[in-house]
């Protein structure tokens, strides 16, 4: 499992990469799933990815995964890249600490 990214890595230039909240509302990209990786990508019109990067989908399956393996948290960068409504943070407290609408004991 990698960090929790509030950010994406990739764009035109090597080791480039875009805060969360300018991807999300850029609408200048398509946004895809990758089943074997279980991991989103952001693609341009011709279908090649441009962009890693993590949404609540993806925040949940490694929160599951840190539930799972016992770990007491997550770590998530940068806590500025999420949007203004917090949609990433709080993707990562639902998935740690809440499940099934209790908080998790």
């Amino acid at each position: 499992m990698d960090d929790i990214a509030f950010y994406g890595r990739g764009g035109k230039e090597p080791g480039g990469f875009c805060d969360y909240r300018i991807l999300a509302e850029s609408g200048e990209y398509i946004q895809r799933w990758d089943d074997k990786a279980r991991a989103p990508y952001l693609a341009d019109s011709t279908g090649r990815m441009v962009y890693t990067y993590d949404t609540p989908r993806s925040i949940a399956l490694k929160c599951e995964f840190a539930r799972r393996q016992g770990l007491a948290g997550a770590m998530y960068w940068d806590y500025d890249g999420d949007d203004s409504e917090g949609t990433l943070r709080k993707a990562v407290y639902m998935g740690l600490f809440r499940r099934n609408g209790s908080s998790r004991k």
